[in-house]
């Protein structure tokens, strides 16, 4: 296992290399959380006074630990917004309590400058917490002492509303979006590993390797289980930092390691082949650059792909992106095993050799 041990030294030896591979991932993700989850302070104005009005309140406050909730007044409020002395004003209209026991949804106003993560998180709990007293109000035939009880075990944990809600989409979008991170920088280590096979090429390392008793078989095989091994590495340092550090809940972090550890392999095979179309390391990595943006982009790894047209999404079925993204939403969601994400799986790895015989191919009629 020598030329295993030579290419995992070769990547880890270098600077450059280990930061594209380890460290910028971990960067920009931290950039990423920290910039989605950054603190806000909510200013609120509570007109009805009620125990509904103040237990909307005492939640907001509770709902994340950067989360500041303030009272106000309503005079100032919006001057007050305006300045950036706060992120978000809500204001809670003088009835609130008995529009939800008459089976309304009572509007609440809300005033920002900025259409932030943060702030539409506030706005899903608050649309979510309406929801959920108008169900409860139904359940209880709009009596207002029964909906009193029905409050107060809903309070202490002793009984729960279900309806339509928002909560959970937003921390669902920082997860989705870490994930896309992971994916375009999976996509660099590609062709950085890759690479490295360029290089003996170009320094006649290449040729040399097959005077001495190795063969061609074993020298792929040596140096594809070495890249394979840092594609996994650098998926499980990036994942568990999300869950470790940024407190990610992936619902199943099994089914995430297994996805990733799929595409991996793809990536990998995806190197493999690009580099057949080159003969120097420094126009393969520069061909990367240009193709990971389209393939990040057209695969769903910056937004959902419901937020694209029908025809790029017919497109990018055909991109191996679009398939770990695919799956990524499954757990994140819908908290599916790796039986759920079975399809994905079998994709990824149809693209996987598909990629890997189209290089291998080729780097044959080179030996001969």
């Amino acid at each position: 296992m020598e030329i295993f041990k030579q290419t995992l030294k070769r990547l880890l030896g270098s600077k450059l290399k280990l930061a594209i591979i380890f460290i910028c991932p971990a960067l920009f993700t931290a950039m990423f959380m920290t910039t989605t989850k950054s603190a806000i302070t909510i200013l609120v104005v509570d007109n009805d006074r009620t125990a509904l009005s103040e237990m909307l309140v005492s939640g907001l406050g509770t709902l994340d630990e950067d989360i500041v909730v303030r009272s106000a007044k309503e005079d100032g409020v919006v001057d007050s917004i305006v300045s950036y002395q706060a992120d978000e004003a809500l204001t809670i209209p003088k009835g609130f309590e008995e529009a939800v026991l008459r089976g309304e949804t009572p509007a609440i106003e809300a005033f920002y400058v900025l259409e932030a993560e943060s702030v539409y998180y506030a706005k899903a709990y608050v649309n979510s917490f309406v929801a959920d007293m108008s169900a409860l109000a139904a359940g209880t035939g709009n009596d207002r002492e029964a909906f009193g009880r029905a409050l107060s075990a809903w309070s202490e944990g002793k009984l729960s509303a279900e309806s339509p809600s928002m909560a959970g989409e937003s921390a669902a979008a920082w997860a989705y979006g870490s994930l896309g991170f992971l994916v375009q920088f999976m996509l660099y280590m590609s062709i950085i590993a890759a690479g490295i096979i360029l290089e003996d090429r170009s320094s006649g390392v290449y040729y040399r390797t097959f005077f001495a008793p190795v063969s061609l078989r074993r020298y792929y095989t040596e140096n594809l289980l070495a890249f394979l091994l840092i594609g996994i590495l650098q998926a499980v340092i990036s994942l568990t930092l999300l869950m470790t550090v940024f407190r990610q809940d992936f619902k199943n972090p099994a089914a995430v390691f297994l996805v990733f550890t799929a595409f991996a392999f793809v990536c990998i095979a995806l190197g493999m082949w690009i580099i057949t179309f080159f003969k120097k390391p420094l126009f393969a990595y520069l061909a990367t650059m240009f193709l990971t943006t389209p393939l990040v982009m057209l695969g769903g790894c910056y937004w959902p792909s419901s937020y694209m047209p029908d025809l790029v999404v017919k497109i990018a079925r055909f991109l191996p992106t679009s398939w770990v993204m695919q799956a990524a939403d499954k757990i994140i969601n819908n908290g599916a095993t790796p039986s759920g994400i079975g399809l994905e799986l079998l994709v990824l790895l149809l693209f996987a050799g598909v990629f890997m015989a189209a290089g291998l191919a080729k780097k044959v009629d080179i030996a001969k």
